[in-house]
């Protein structure tokens, strides 16, 4: 990611890096925060000190595990002396590498148990390195996949361990928890795609919370190329000081044309920036597009925010003040200060039409065919690729 060549530290280097990670704890102490936690994960520098696959050093740093474990042990030891005996230090440790030579789970507990006998307060487990062959962080890894190298490491350890990687809903952190298999869950992505799911899961608001659907595509993927964090499910992430939602002292009336997935979704945006806000909906329900087990969580919350909701109306016309629908063989009139457009989609397949005949085979899936949800564009694709 970073376009360097590694290299050997000078042993300067090193005991400089030391006191610079017991400066960063102690600013971190002095800043407010309840814990520091350091980083010995993953494939960065002090991962890459741990592991044999990339520290090929023949001094007091390298060679056998104890030699290997030193950079690691003598930070823990440097940010001890700067944060005083009472403050907590986790320590985050791959516990298995997965990487082709790398540290197994059996020397990860060898290294967890000196952690616990340098002072670290508690275990944070992850598993493999950026670079590892098996998958960590999309949407193909399970939920929960590596709590089992948290359940290892409590088998070695007087400490509390955390069980980290997927884990993003609280009923699974709290099976995690009462079956014994780590005394915590870290949880990461979950809280940009959701910020108040602690406070939504302790007030018994779990239909509300936001999920983390592992994308990647707003964080992890921007920031391994220099770009801040943003968030698919959450487009306030990164924009929270430009973007609160807090009730305006004019009200203004908005009235909302579609009334599909999208747009009740802007209707209670705009209800909860304190907007009068109106739906009209040419169909008879809202939300068709939504599916059985959320569209009822949808519907609550616009009854909620008092949305007005107007259904077997069609537009007509946008005046200066309003709208002019359609109902019953009628004309009504809605005021309006600002209207928004989230009508339905029709399939775009020019391009499909202008191929047809021009090459052997042409399959066409997704919207093109006509415009739906995920699930039906995935087994469409899924079904011309076991044609092909």
């Amino acid at each position: 990611m970073t376009g360097e060549t590694p290299r050997e530290l000078t042993i300067e280097e090193i005991k400089d890096l030391e006191e610079k990670y017991g400066e960063a704890a102690l600013r971190a102490k002095k800043a407010g925060f309840d814990m520091v936690e350091i980083l010995a994960s993953t494939g960065y520098l002090v991962s890459e000190f741990l592991s044999p696959v990339t520290n090929k050093r023949t001094d007091m740093y390298g060679g056998p595990l104890e030699n290997r474990m030193r950079f690691l042990l003598e930070i823990v030891e440097t940010v001890r002396k700067k944060v005083g005996s009472d403050f907590p230090i986790s320590c985050r440790v791959s516990i298995d590498e997965l990487m082709e030579g790398g540290n197994t789970v059996k020397e990860g507990k060898k290294i967890v148990q000196a952690l616990e006998n340098a002072g670290v307060n508690v275990i944070n487990s992850y598993a493999g390195w950026h670079e590892s062959p098996r998958p960590l962080i999309t949407m193909h890894v399970s939920r929960g996949e590596f709590v089992y190298l948290a359940e290892e490491v409590k088998k070695v350890v007087k400490i509390p361990v955390i069980a980290a990687i997927r884990i993003n809903n609280p009923f699974l952190a709290e099976e995690i928890i009462a079956s014994g298999k780590a005394d915590f869950v870290c949880m990461g992505r979950p809280l940009i795609a959701d910020p108040e799911l602690p406070k939504k899961a302790l007030e018994g608001k779990v239909e509300d919370i936001r999920p983390c659907i592992a994308c990647n595509q707003g964080c992890l993927d921007r920031v391994f190329t220099g770009l801040s964090v943003e968030c698919c499910v959450n487009a306030a992430a990164g924009r929270e000081a430009e973007a609160k939602i807090e009730p305006t002292s004019k009200p203004k009336k908005v009235v909302v044309v579609g009334g599909g997935g999208v747009g009740c979704g802007v209707a209670e945006f705009l209800a909860q920036k304190g907007k009068n806000v109106t739906i009209v909906e040419m169909l008879e329900k809202l939300a068709r597009d939504v599916g059985i087990t959320t569209r009822w969580i949808v519907l609550l919350r616009l009854r909620q925010k008092n949305v007005k909701i107007v259904t077997k109306a069609k537009l007509k016309k946008i005046v200066e003040n309003g709208v002019i629908v359609a109902k019953n063989g009628e004309e009504e009139f809605f005021e309006a200060d600002s209207v928004v457009i989230a009508v339905g989609f029709k399939p775009n397949n020019q391009l499909a039409q202008q191929l047809e005949g021009k090459i052997p085979e042409l399959y066409t899936v997704g919207d093109c065919v006509e415009p739906r949800k995920a699930l039906e564009a995935i087994h469409e694709g899924f079904g011309v690729a076991l044609k092909i």
